[in-house]
């Protein structure tokens, strides 16, 4: 725009030297209307451009109102989600609760009730236990009432009395042994100690035999009756030999041993007891109290044999 102004300003000046006289007006004249629709033009496209960048200008300023105002908005609406999910979940945490809260009273009075039917059961286990020993005691009582009369001593001469082995009436193997396992089992030893006796003296042969000797030697040595107790399995080992209660019988025949303080015979039946039974149960134990004893500075010996 500007170079066309100054082009125009330069024929103006230039053109009265170049043209005729003649029509020096008419080109002035033409020079001037072209210069005055220029002018116009050049007013018209200013404010055209002005026109724009007012319209930018309030364009512009329109969004960064609507911007401001969606950013308010959001804010607005961040803060509502916020409220409302804090309060749901405030609203849950209580509902919750105080779903909870009786079943905790409810489990807690249930826990008190177990404890309480688990104190009766025991207490009427202790009746039952008691009970049974009274009835125990009475069948024992009725069994001795029971017995015949013993025998006219036999003439002389005369061989043994078959009828000092006789099972007394009332008396079964399987009633008997059952006995004597509940009352052992029980730590009734006393009573035990007399069914099983009982057992082996009337039923010499039967399957149980070789396990009531062994229990018999047990509770020998749980009453530190250790002598006893050797002796015992001594006898299960010589009067069921190759039953598996006479390897056993072996073993806790060199723990009464060693326990009674007879360390010598104990380290032979230990010896024994691996080379005859080596994959017996009682084998590690007995390999282990060998290896002990053998550590050990003498030991004292017994008296009597258990053989």
């Amino acid at each position: 725009m500007r170079n066309s102004l100054r082009l125009l300003v330069l024929a103006l000046v230039a053109g009265p030297a170049l043209a005729p006289a003649d029509k020096k007006d008419d080109e002035l004249l033409e020079i001037s209307r072209d210069v005055g629709s220029l002018s116009e033009q050049v007013r018209n496209l200013q404010k055209a451009q002005a026109d724009q960048a007012e319209a930018m200008k309030q364009f512009i300023q329109q969004s960064a109102a609507s911007s401001a105002q969606v950013a308010q908005e959001m804010s607005a609406l961040q803060k509502s989600l916020a409220a409302t999910l804090t309060n749901s979940i405030a609203d849950q945490q209580h509902s919750i609760t105080a779903s909870v809260s009786p079943l905790a009273t409810q489990m807690d009075a249930l826990s008190k009730s177990m404890d309480a039917l688990s104190a009766t059961i025991a207490q009427m286990n202790r009746r039952f236990d008691s009970l049974d020993r009274q009835l125990k005691d009475i069948s024992d009582k009725v069994s001795t009432i029971n017995q015949p009369l013993p025998a006219p001593p036999p003439a002389p001469g005369a061989g043994p009395d078959a009828s000092v082995n006789a099972i007394p009436p009332g008396i079964t193997n399987t009633g008997l042994w059952e006995d004597a396992r509940r009352d052992y089992e029980r730590g009734y030893y006393d009573t035990a100690q007399t069914e099983l006796a009982n057992f082996i003296r009337y039923f010499p042969n039967d399957t149980y035999a070789p396990t009531a000797g062994y229990d018999l030697g047990m509770i020998s040595l749980h009453g530190n009756d250790f002598d006893g107790a050797a002796e015992a399995f001594q006898k299960v080992i010589d009067t069921y030999p190759g039953n598996d209660k006479s390897q056993d019988a072996l073993y806790q025949k060199g723990v009464a041993l060693e326990k009674g303080g007879h360390k010598a015979e104990a380290l032979t039946t230990y010896r024994e007891f691996v080379a005859k039974y080596p994959a017996n149960d009682y084998a590690n134990p007995a390999k282990q109290a060998i290896a002990r004893l053998s550590g050990a500075k003498g030991g004292r010996g017994r008296g009597a044999s258990t053989k």
